[in-house]
């Protein structure tokens, strides 16, 4: 065999080729970003989806060495997430980098995989392509690191007609479709594959989206109402960032005078609802363990205006729980959550602890692996929560108490995943309260982020959504889809909400969960890694 030689005109074009295929990872995390809610299209390009994979799967096709691909995974992660989360400084200087960093490595290998993928379905690459994609994207939104920000399917939130199909397969089939119309594109572009099954099966998928949407739409338009009544969401607009001792009780005052406002105007009203964390010193413990100290006044008023009101109070509040009697009733030795809490009458009736808690900042299960890192984190003014165990559903007498309503009510980062507010419905939930306190991002990017996935809960089980939130979005949002009376962001204020539960089923997504992608990313992989055995044996690599 002649050896290999090298020349300046060869160098030139190798670096020439890897400037273009980084270009193209670039150009596909530009695109994808801006599908997304963000810092510069504040409800974000929806449709850019369906095209913002085509350069990622191009530049798939382009790598020549496999072990390179490394590198593209990491730039594409790199840029994507560093644009898309630019807010998470705002939390904590260190909570960017480390998600960026984190995303960087997952990705890296995903890339990899990806290459893998075409390399060993040459000939069914532009289907396997998406799938393989599809299914590393699940793999990222489960485990102690799941992420649901970045997953494209909630680009779409403001088109209800294109995702009523969640209620079938959740975001991931939504997901499928729009990764599979890039690189159905991709192929076309390099003229790879049958073009007339490729352009026939994105029609067929597309015909899809806009025919059972139709029908879903206008299904869940004409069902009968079962239930009605109005609700009163509070948002007070506290910067998370100035909360101290000093200041709980003026930040009550601002909640009991918005509230009394709110109740005045809308006396008809059946619930009253303030944010997560809307009150921060636990309540119930104050109750029972009063000391002289600005906690047990935030506790005592609570109560004192809860009795003095005709309808429930539906707040956001730490809980302490003491789990051993023998210790000594000190709030050091009690267990902490984060809650949702009932009261009605001033009298607390029902609470539900956070289950689903924000790796890093809220929760990190391995002290005694890591306990360096752990102090690190405690050094850096995070404060952890202990985790729920279970999905509690309140049952809230509504219309004067001639009815009630189960309301299941996901906290803030909870309602990113479609398996929490599942939890809910599959335990008699006829709708989702979700308390949310975005205020510390100071970002409209990150309000629009976190609202585009609470669409989605609401299409996925068919149920309406109430969100009460500190600083944005406040708003109801319809079994549709559909947000309705949005709050201004950043304001002080309150919604008054119709809510409407209809005489619904399940859907097949409440009955099945995440069955069907769990299958799915199963045979994907089992399919991936018997190819890339079968491509080893054959010195295919």
């Amino acid at each position: 065999m002649e050896p290999l030689r090298f020349s300046f005109k060869n160098n030139h074009f190798i670096i020439y080729e890897f400037l273009k295929t980084l270009l193209l990872v670039i150009l596909s995390a530009i695109l994808c970003f801006l599908s997304l809610p963000n810092f510069i299209v504040k409800e974000g390009v929806g449709l850019l989806s369906f095209i913002s994979l085509c350069p990622l799967f191009i530049a798939v096709y382009r790598v020549k060495h496999l072990f390179a691909s490394f590198f593209y995974g990491l730039i594409y992660a790199v840029v994507y997430f560093t644009l898309l989360l630019s807010w998470l400084y705002n939390f904590h200087p260190l909570a960017l980098p480390l998600v960026v960093t984190l995303r960087s490595i997952q990705y890296a290998f995903i890339f990899f995989a990806l290459v893998l993928s075409v390399r060993v379905f040459k000939h069914q690459s532009w289907l396997f392509l998406p799938s393989v994609y599809v299914a590393l994207q699940y793999l990222l939104e489960c485990g102690f690191l799941a992420l649901s920000y970045g997953n494209l399917a909630y680009s779409l939130y403001k088109y209800p007609i294109l995702i009523q199909c969640v209620d079938l397969f959740g975001p991931f089939g939504l997901l499928f479709i729009e990764a599979a119309i890039s690189s159905a594109l991709a192929c076309i572009f390099l003229s790879k594959g049958g073009k007339k099954h490729i352009v026939i099966a994105c029609v067929i998928m597309i015909v899809f989206l806009l025919s059972y949407g139709s029908f879903r739409l206008g299904q869940k338009e004409n069902e009968k109402v079962k239930k009605e009544f109005n609700v009163i969401a509070v948002q007070h607009n506290v910067n998370s960032h100035s909360i101290d001792d000093s200041s709980y009780i003026p930040i009550l005052d601002s909640l009991i005078d918005l509230s009394n406002k709110g109740l005045y105007e809308n006396p008809d009203s059946s619930l009253l609802i303030w944010s997560e964390t809307a009150v921060v010193p636990p309540v119930s413990w104050y109750l029972n363990h009063p000391t002289k100290s600005p906690y047990t006044l935030s506790a005592d008023k609570v109560v004192s205006f809860s009795a003095s009101i005709p309808i429930p109070l539906l707040f956001g509040n730490g809980d302490a729980v003491l789990q051993n009697t023998s210790e000594s009733k000190e709030l050091s030795n009690a267990k902490y959550y984060n809650a949702g809490v009932l009261i009605d009458g001033g009298r607390i009736k029902q609470k539900y602890y956070k289950q689903h808690l924000v790796p890093f900042s809220e929760y990190f299960p391995y002290k005694n692996v890591f306990p360096k890192f752990y102090d690190f984190l405690v050094s850096h003014n995070l404060t952890f929560w202990d985790k729920g165990e279970e999905s509690i559903v309140f049952d809230i007498p509504i219309n004067k108490g001639k009815e009630t309503v189960k309301a299941f009510t996901p906290i803030c980062f909870e309602d990113t995943f479609a398996y929490i507010s599942r939890s809910g419905i599959k335990n008699g939930a006829e709708m989702l309260i979700n308390l949310t306190n975005d205020s510390w991002s100071l970002s409209h990017a990150s309000q629009n982020q976190h609202l585009s996935m609470g669409v989605f809960r609401s299409v996925e089980n068919n149920v309406p959504t109430v969100r009460c939130t500190n600083s944005g979005a406040t708003c109801y949002i319809s079994a549709t889809g559909r947000i309705k009376g949005t709050l201004d962001y950043f304001e002080k204020g309150y919604g008054v909400y119709n809510v409407q539960i209809k005489n619904s089923g399940h859907t097949l997504y409440a009955v099945l969960g995440d069955i069907p992608i769990i299958c799915f990313t199963i045979a994907v992989l089992t399919l991936l890694l018997i190819g890339c055995l079968c491509a080893v044996k054959k010195e295919l690599f």
